[in-house]
């Protein structure tokens, strides 16, 4: 799958002529709003938006799309068996793991929705941090339990050093938070450019072993593909602070969950926040969650109410993309999984 050059000029008498027709389904608990189908008919006045209320309905619609939104986990390959006209799924999440592979073979394009996370992710990073070096958890057990007790080992974020592994748009976020509280910033990235802003030493993914002495706090932000896959286990936390802290917002398999649970029971690091793990629901029977060195919250970091009008953004700047002859900002390489 990639980008497949037209002509702009084509392009445009094509739907000078023809209405553009989109169809829209999204996963519960979200809404393509009237706003959100406005925005997208003033910036291209020829689309007809179509939302569904459910797969019956899009059903119906799918035969005359050229263009799907729908969400990575509701995608069902059995569509693009109707969908003779469709040219581009716009994809509300940032991560493609599962729908990527059902478009092998389709020359239908994929683009994701990367970056509309940052604000709300970088947001909880930077909450997680502070919760880990003040102590709140202890404070707010203290609460419950009616106990005054100043007595809590507290630290400063100031002045700590960050490894940020995977530089995209959401460790940029969480790079820019980070900076404003006076913390020393490191990060990985697989393509290393010459100038990132807001990063004291960016390095290539290969150095992340010489880095992970050097950090107070870990956090994983990229993509889950078959590189990432377990790509953080003992090793790596074995290369550790025992005083720092191991935060993922990435995906639960890049990280070997055993091996995490082992740091955590032993002490090779000191604590850990969870939003992503190998199975979701976490099952009731996991170790981390009787951990009191643990933060876990429900795959809920990216949440904000202002998500769809984030992807409908996006959107419109990868059709505008397209229909220009351009590649799509966030267009997917099937090789690379993102």
């Amino acid at each position: 799958m990639g980008f497949i050059p037209h002509s702009s000029a084509a392009v445009g008498i094509f739907y000078s002529f023809f209405t553009m027709k989109l169809a829209v389904f999204l996963p519960k608990g979200f809404e393509f709003s009237k706003k959100n189908r406005q925005d997208v008919v003033s910036a291209f006045p020829d689309a007809s938006v179509h939302v569904a209320k459910d797969e019956h309905g899009l059903l119906q619609m799918m035969p005359e799309a050229e263009v799907l939104i729908c969400g990575n986990y509701n995608f069902r390959p059995e569509w693009l068996a109707v969908a003779k006209r469709l040219k581009i799924i716009q994809s509300i999440a940032a991560g493609n793991e599962r729908i990527l592979p059902m478009l092998k073979g389709s020359k239908v394009l994929l683009a994701d929705a990367s970056g509309v996370h940052a604000i709300p992710i970088a947001e909880q990073v930077l909450g997680y941090m502070l919760t880990l070096e003040r102590q709140l958890l202890a404070a707010v057990k203290n609460q419950e339990r009616k106990e005054w007790n100043r007595d809590l080992a507290v630290g400063e974020l100031n002045g700590k050093t960050v490894l940020i592994v995977g530089l995209g748009a959401v460790g940029r976020g969480i790079a820019g938070l980070c900076n404003c509280i006076g913390m020393n910033v490191i990060a990985t990235k697989r393509t290393v450019p010459k100038n990132e802003e807001g990063v004291g030493g960016l390095h290539p993914a290969a150095k992340l072993h010489l880095l992970l002495p050097l950090a107070d706090y870990v956090v994983l932000s990229l993509p889950a593909t078959n590189e990432t896959r377990h790509m953080f286990g003992a090793k790596e936390f074995s290369l550790m602070k025992r005083t720092a802290n191991f935060i993922n917002i990435a995906r639960g398999s890049v990280a070997d969950e055993p091996a995490l649970v082992e740091a955590l029971e032993k002490r090779k690091i000191a604590g850990a926040a969870l939003d992503v793990f190998e199975k979701e629901p976490l099952p009731k029977d996991s170790p981390l969650w009787e951990m009191e060195n643990v933060i876990i919250t429900p795959h809920s970091a990216g949440l904000t109410p202002y998500y769809i009008d984030r992807v409908v953004r996006i959107f419109c700047k990868n059709l505008r993309a397209y229909l220009d002859g351009k590649q799509m900002p966030t267009l997917v390489d099937e090789k690379k999984g993102y």
